[in-house]
């Protein structure tokens, strides 16, 4: 059992999902990503993210605006349903306050305009700890 939850771990290595709705901003993710060498896979929809998270991924950002549900509900599904662990970090320009977030087991916020700054210390936080 250890054997599967070690191989378990090293597929997921430095593996992301992104959900995110705009091109724009998929583009400039994946490419900050890319840069400290990250696998980057892409969902515009959570739909498609939930058929992406039957992979294995250390580090879930997830667009709180998305066009079919908002990420809020989204993180709701990926905790209760499908009972995953993995971090999520909320990104938004939205002006939530933390305890909604919290409420629904998101584990941290970073607001748009994603910076490299603000992506390293999630990524040091969340994936290198």
């Amino acid at each position: 059992m250890e054997n599967k939850e070690t191989d378990k771990n090293q597929s997921c290595s430095k593996k992301i999902l992104l959900v995110e709705d705009s091109e724009i901003c998929q583009l400039a993710t994946k490419e900050l990503l890319k840069e400290m060498n990250y696998h980057v896979d892409l969902a515009s929809n959570a739909k498609e993210a939930l058929e992406l998270l039957k992979n294995c991924y250390n580090l879930i950002l997830l667009d709180i605006g998305l066009p079919d549900i908002d990420g809020m509900s989204l993180t709701r599904i990926i905790r209760s349903k499908l009972k995953l662990e993995t971090p999520i970090v909320a990104v938004t320009d939205f002006a939530w306050d933390k305890k909604s977030y919290e409420e629904v087991h998101i584990n941290d916020i970073l607001r748009k305009p994603l910076t490299k700054q603000g992506l390293t210390h999630i990524l040091k936080k969340y994936i290198l700890n």
